[in-house]
């Protein structure tokens, strides 16, 4: 021990502080600067080595850069030759007053008189206590566990970026101070090069680090599973340890504890992170599953750095109110509050920009899909959501091959295919962020993520249809089918389903759609669709009726700060939120524009963690209507980029019906271009959404799909005096498919509203007294149905094996049908005047089949035009003589469809 008085250069030794594994610490006087500081005083086996010490000359200075107000400073470091005595001092895990010593705890330095080389580092002061001896006294509050957390993890942050990593984050390196959170020995670890065996006193503190390969380095308790195997560690190790820290400051108990060494080695290795329940205060679900996953086994599973972990704990911290400012001083203190304040005005002006507080305003970013891909915008489902704990993202993108979930940390630039999940349409998150739901055509089911276990079926659903679902606390998904009557729920463990709600139709209801759990996973919000196509927003109680919260038209999602979040004309908008009386308050604020949306199926393209994360989806980039040749060769460009959904030649090729949307409440219209003529002509303009008009012979009239509150249904409008009327009331979701050449037939398609979901092809004889009849009778979905040029016979695609595919039959029969594609087909034309039959094939090919309907079918070989463009075509018709083709074209950016995430305080506006 050094006597009081001895000179380490400039600086003269006052009292000892304390001493442990790893050195001694002194309270010393700087002589030159005339201010007290902190010596710690190196093991005589690292200062007597040349090497280690030119190492730890090195790592010591670049660690002297860390500038952070959370970080102890370090002042200087050097070496001197001392006397040095024996002494019997406690431990003192901090920089200020010594911890309560454990009667075993003794360093035993040299003989009396004898003197050595040592080395020393020289450190700011500071007045507090350690995290340790506050744990001592019980759990801190959990506004001092945020309040701490938040800077700890900044402090992580600062030093990972300039590429050092502490090693030895523990209760003892972190000092309390009246100024805030403190951390000690940031990074020395890793210039310790001890020759003995890891050593560990009686408090599972440490002796030597080590970094010999395959050796350990740090506290036990806190070491993460890679650092007690001896393998490499990196910032994710200091996640661990944070994990482990901020369970213990909430819980009072250490997230790993054990009898002796190997039961704590074993409990990191293969325990699983205790509970937290039972412990004096409530901690929100969110807190927790942030703790978890920074305690996860594998590094890959953690968070990926520190300062996610701090933007989190700090938006947990707006959810759940401010946490309180350091206790108040008396007013001689005003004087140093002056200078503080004075400080801080310069420090802000020359500030480093990693070192700022981490509550600031909102940081938007964009996320892009993978290579070689485009992100989905599907208006019957959920394609992308965020974790609960915001640590994810989850979203649907398609390649070449069908829809595929991916999986991005937003700590990481890679997005992840989840193996198994081809063909998802929906997803939704289980309340622990653990596991994920989704749809496929005809089922929903789950797969766990932290396990990386394949997809497991829940329960069958009809096909064909759109789905949204919601995970509530129980276990059990809620579900709704976004055209359907129902909501229901379905238990994730024994695939048992129940009626949870059915549209009133005495109240006027026609739809129930886009479910979706309150924070406390019981009661969910929910959006009725009436007859008349008003919408309101209602919230579902397990103990009482439904209760109607608004007169809202869109998908809702209430947050745990008290606020819901929802989308009216393209702009999401946040609201505070009565928990208690399933009311909205106060006035809406904006969060962000051009989000998508579609106001007939209250589609909006947003998701939210519980942590306060936002993500949202816009259409920056719009489809074209593009002419192309049987070479494939693109020419002009038909009208304005728009969003278009389908397109039809009249029967003469003069004119043609087109569907584009509205901006703003983002509906269909049909709309009429006369070719020769100077512009184009709205054919309708209700409020909601018409698409897929249709020509009736003489071009006088066209039959099309209106939207009402209880989906689309077929209208004849007549052009000439605008008489517009339903044609089939109290039926399905209908949409016209085409008219027989004589224009007495209508070929339409239909999904009914009883929970089938499956969408079929009808006929109705157009005089006004016949019912619908089957076009063929199957049990299998069908539709693009198109009449050939005599009216004998009709191509239809269908899903008979599975696979759509494209067949022609007899009309109006009885006979076969024949497979016409070998490789899928999703669209189809039968010009007027061709002689064939031009199709897209599944794997995006535009073929040509010859095809003759005389007093027999006769079926030509199949002839490949051109490729598609790698995203395909939305839809398209030929000219009659079948030369020109005009194809609706979406961007050939991938990226069209952009993925926004809001972190910080815009995005949690408070109520």
């Amino acid at each position: 021990m050094l006597a009081s008085g001895t000179r380490l250069g400039p600086y003269q030794i006052v009292s000892i502080l304390g001493a442990g594994g790893m050195g001694e610490v002194y309270l010393a006087r700087d002589t030159r600067l005339s201010r007290q500081v902190a010596i710690k005083v190196l093991p005589e086996r690292l200062s007597a080595s040349v090497d280690a010490r030119q190492r730890f000359e090195r790592e010591a200075h670049a660690i002297s850069q860390l500038s952070h107000p959370n970080i102890c400073t370090l002042y200087d470091v050097g070496t001197a030759l001392v006397p040095r005595v024996i002494a019997s001092v406690p431990l003192q895990t901090g920089t200020g007053a010594p911890t309560t010593p454990h009667p075993d705890q003794t360093f035993i330095g040299e003989t009396p008189g004898s003197d050595g080389l040592i080395g020393y580092l020289v450190m700011e002061y500071l007045e507090g206590e350690s995290l340790a001896q506050r744990i001592e006294r019980g759990p801190l509050s959990f506004a001092e566990v945020l309040r701490h957390g938040i800077e700890i993890a900044s402090a992580l942050d600062r030093a990972h970026r300039a590429g050092i990593v502490h090693r030895d984050l523990k209760p003892g390196n972190v000092m309390l101070t009246d100024t805030g959170t403190k951390l000690l020995d940031f990074g020395l670890a890793k210039a310790f090069v001890p020759n003995g065996p890891l050593a560990v006193d009686a408090l599972g503190e440490p002796g030597p680090a080590l970094t010999r390969e395959g050796e350990i380095q740090g506290t036990l308790a806190y070491m993460a599973p890679e650092q007690l195997q001896g393998l490499a560690v990196d910032a994710r190790s200091d996640v661990f340890a944070l994990g482990a820290l901020l369970f213990e400051m909430a819980t009072g108990r250490r997230a790993f504890a054990g009898a002796d060494h190997a039961s704590v080695i074993g409990a990191i290795m293969a325990g699983e992170v205790p509970e937290f329940s039972g412990d004096a205060q409530a901690l929100p679900p969110a807190f927790e599953r942030l703790v978890r996953t920074c305690l996860a086994k594998d590094p890959a599973l953690r968070w990926q750095a520190a300062r996610d972990i701090a933007l989190h704990l700090a938006a947990i911290n707006e959810l759940h109110g401010p946490a309180p400012m350091p206790p108040h001083r008396p007013l001689a203190w005003l004087p140093w509050a002056i200078a503080v304040v004075a400080l801080a005005a310069v420090g802000w002006l020359s500030r480093d920009p990693a070192a700022l507080p981490v509550n600031q305003p909102s940081v938007r970013f964009t996320v892009s899909p993978p290579a070689d891909s485009s992100f989905q915008l599907f208006s019957e489902g959920r394609s992308f959501a965020l974790s609960p704990d915001g640590s994810q993202l989850a979203f649907l993108a398609r390649g070449n091959a069908s829809s595929q979930i991916y999986l991005r940390a937003l700590s990481s630039l890679e997005a992840l295919p989840l193996a198994g999940t081809e063909g998802a349409l929906s997803l939704a998150w289980s309340p622990d962020s653990r596991r994920l739901a989704y749809f496929t055509n005809n089922r929903l089911l789950r797969v766990d993520i932290d396990k990386g276990s394949t997809p497991v079926p829940i329960t069958d659903v009809s096909p064909g249809a759109g789905y949204s679902a919601t995970w509530g606390a129980d276990g059990r998904i809620v579900y709704a089918q976004v055209s359907g009557e129902r909501i229901l729920a379905v238990s994730t463990s024994d695939g048992k389903s129940e009626v949870l709600l059915q549209a009133d139709l005495a109240r006027g209801d026609a739809r129930l759609t886009w479910p979706s759990f309150l924070p406390d996973g019981k009661r969910f919000v929910f959006l009725a669709h009436a007859v008349d196509n008003r919408k309101e927003l209602r919230e579902y109680r397990p103990d009482g009726e439904p209760r109607v919260v608004a007169a809202l038209e869109s998908d809702a999602r209430v947050l745990a700060n008290g606020n819901i979040l929802y989308v009216r004309d393209a702009t999401l908008l946040m609201q505070p939120y009565d928990l208690d009386k399933a009311a909205l308050l106060g006035e809406p604020h904006p969060i962000a524009s051009d989000v998508g949306y579609f106001l007939t199926t209250g589609f909006a393209a947003f998701s939210a963690s519980d942590t306060g994360l936002i993500a949202f989806q816009s259409y920056t980039a719009n489809s074209r209507m593009v002419w192309f040749d049987r070479s494939g060769s693109a020419g002009e460009t038909l009208g304005d980029e728009g969003q278009y959904l389908d397109l039809t030649f009249s029967p003469d090729g003069k004119s043609l019906l087109f569907d584009r949307i509205q901006p703003g409440p983002n509906t269909f219209d049909v709309w009429m271009h006369e070719f020769g003529s100077a512009g184009e002509t709205r054919v309708s303009a209700g409020r909601d959404t018409e698409i897929s008009g249709v020509w009736l012979p003489g071009m006088d009239a066209i039959i099309y799909a209106a939207n009402t509150g209880a989906g689309p249904r077929l209208r004849r409008l007549d052009l000439a005096t605008s008489a517009d009327r339903e044609m089939l009331p109290g039926r399905g979701f209908q949409r016209p498919e085409d008219v027989s050449p004589d224009g007495k037939v209508l070929a339409f398609t239909e999904r009914p509203f009883d929970g089938a979901g499956q969408f079929r092809a009808w006929t109705l004889e157009l005089d006004g007294t016949s019912t619908p009849q089957p076009l063929y009778q199957s049990a299998f979905q069908q539709g693009a149905v198109r009449f050939s040029p005599d009216g004998r016979h009709v191509a239809f695609i269908a899903n008979d094996t599975g696979k759509r595919e494209l067949y022609v039959a007899p009309f109006p029969g009885p006979g076969p049908k024949v497979r016409i594609s070998a490789n899928g087909a999703v669209l189809v034309r039968w010009p007027r005047a061709a002689g064939e039959i031009l199709y897209v094939s599944g794997d995006n090919r535009l073929i040509a089949v010859p095809v003759s309907t005389g007093a027999q079918l006769e079926i030509g070989l199949a002839t490949e035009l051109f490729a598609l463009p790698p995203r395909g075509w939305v839809n398209f018709d030929s000219t009659p003589d079948g030369q020109r083709l005009l194809a609706i074209v979406p961007p050939s950016d991938s990226g069209a469809l952009s993925l926004t995430v809001i972190t910080g305080s815009d995005g949690q506006p408070t109520p």
